[in-house]
């Protein structure tokens, strides 16, 4: 009965979310992928024929941002490894372009398949299984769609949870759904959590014993030639770079006030919003503030960049590109409370980070790494570019955050080594 009601709420809701997106996001990505066939479980037959091409049994992954996509690459090449066939899922237009980069040549053999994770009606869920057959169900971090949970279980196809969180709020969000949340937790066979808080708060939500083996971002291959290219790119700017990581829109018109008091500065701040649909909100909000900037995209080297105060980051998957160049960075969405986002990739590029007082995303991993010197938290906008100033003069003081970065990593590796562990009863 709750779930029937729930596939009834969504089919009420469905299509206002369809009709926001078509008319007020911008970005034509977004709002094209809204009504495709793969979303409600249709596949074209001459354009991905899964029973010509498949051969043995599938790992099908559920990575819902680019983040998490780059987080699985060891987990996914151990599957492969294995002889499985692998199919991802995704929600954006991003994540396939991204997963088209990182596995070139396996989704040219079809090894490996992109498709869009179906929207959680019971036919385009059940369309979607009887098409790949998946033998296997991972979800990386936390997505929790009842209807694909229920049939996924009820097809008898084993759900593991992997690199799972749940903060506080997350938590007592969830909670206000209780009717089915529970019920849709219990349908996973294994959680694997980041911490010992989210392996506490899981269970208390309805998961089945979770079991804590740390966080496979620790873990992530490393694009080395992203960041040579962007320490390439930097040599010709004069002026230091502050980079803003993953700006939100709640945060945009704050950062860019100060960033206008900051134009007698020698220092170029560098925007990368976290959503592609702000690329063109951005530059339109530079354009009328009177700020001078210039697109990543439109960009031939760094001969003309001197005389600017913003470059846009309008590219998606180049996340150490950006940190390549950069001098020091401020990861947004912990300016306003959303929650944060991952700093840990600015660890490895060995870049000093600073994170505003809302990371309730990332509780116990920020407040480690604050303990530890490896990240500095600033109370607002204002302070974290005081902050990002001060580092650009203090030398000493980014040798320690640097130092403190590279053994904070080191002692925490070897989640995906436990996570590999758990999986191969099922493999």
């Amino acid at each position: 009965m709750i779930y029937v009601l729930y596939t009834l709420l969504l089919y009420l809701f469905a299509p206002f979310v369809w009709l926001y997106v078509l008319f007020y996001i911008r970005d034509k990505k977004t709002r094209k992928t809204i009504f495709y066939a793969e979303r409600f479980g249709f596949y074209n037959e001459n354009k991905i024929n899964i029973h010509q091409c498949k051969k043995g049994k599938i790992a099908w992954i559920h990575a819902a941002s680019i983040g998490e996509l780059k987080a699985s690459y060891p987990l996914i090449r151990h599957l492969l490894d294995r002889g499985l066939l692998i199919l991802i899922t995704g929600n954006t237009y991003s994540f396939k372009e991204e997963g088209q980069r990182l596995f070139c040549n396996e989704t040219m053999s079809k090894r490996i398949m992109l498709v869009f994770l179906p929207y959680d009606f019971p036919g385009s869920v059940q369309r979607f299984l009887r098409y790949y057959e998946p033998s296997l169900c991972i979800i990386i971090e936390r997505e929790i769609w009842p209807n694909l949970l229920y049939y996924t279980h009820k097809y008898k196809v084993p759900i593991v949870l992997v690199n799972a969180r749940l903060s506080k709020r997350s938590f007592t969000t969830m909670m206000r759904f209780r009717l089915i949340v529970p019920l849709s937790l219990e349908n996973i066979t294994l959680v694997m959590a980041q911490t010992i808080s989210d392996a506490y708060l899981l269970k208390k939500a309805g998961a089945l014993s979770p079991i804590v083996t740390g966080n496979i971002k620790f873990d992530i291959s490393v694009p080395k030639y992203q960041i040579q290219k962007g320490a390439e790119f930097k040599k010709n700017i004069k002026k230091s770079i502050v980079l803003i990581a993953s700006i939100r829109e709640n945060e945009e018109s704050i950062f860019i006030e100060h960033i206008k008091q900051c134009r007698k500065d020698e220092i170029i701040f560098l925007i990368v919003p976290r959503h592609e649909e702000r690329f063109d909100i951005i530059a339109d909000y530079l354009k009328k503030e009177n700020i001078t900037f210039e697109r990543k995209s439109s960009i031939s080297d760094g001969r003309s960049l001197n005389n600017i105060s913003v470059i846009l980051g309008d590219s998606m998957g180049e996340m150490f590109f950006y940190y390549g160049m950069t001098d020091v960075s401020i990861v947004a969405g912990s300016f306003a409370p959303l929650g944060g986002h991952n700093f840990i990739e600015a660890c490895f590029a060995n870049i000093p980070v600073i994170v505003g007082p809302h990371t309730f995303n990332f509780q116990d991993l920020s407040v480690d790494a604050e303990e530890f010197g490896v990240i500095l938290r600033a109370i607002n906008v204002k302070e974290a570019i005081n902050m990002a100033k001060y580092l650009l003069e203090d030398s000493n003081k980014v040798s320690l955050m640097r130092e403190s970065a590279k053994s904070w990593i080191n002692s925490h590796r070897g989640s995906i080594d436990r996570v590999i562990r758990e999986i191969e009863v099922f493999l």
